[in-house]
């Protein structure tokens, strides 16, 4: 059976923690929702580009957050089955 370092997945655990909230906490789409307000911001083209970028960060989050959840959640029916076993 394969040791298993507990210790090392929990700092993996809140390296991620920590890059979320720094993700979350920065300013860039502040900084973006006032660049794009500029007049004569862009072309078409480009803001077809940008949009289609935005709407894809947007669905790359919701893949997180269904990710993490499910982590989650599959870690507690694991600790459930194994308490039960017990």
């Amino acid at each position: 059976m394969e040791d298993h370092d507990v210790g090392q997945l929990e700092k993996n655990i809140e390296q991620v923690q920590v890059r979320l909230r720094t993700l979350a906490d920065e300013d860039r789409f502040a900084e973006l929702i006032r660049i794009i307000k500029n007049p004569g911001w862009t072309t078409p083209a480009e803001f077809h580009l940008v949009n289609t970028a935005v709407e894809i960060v947007g669905r790359q989050l919701e893949i997180v957050d269904q990710l993490s959840l499910g982590l989650l959640e599959g870690s507690q029916k694991v600790s459930i089955r194994e308490h039960a076993a017990v």
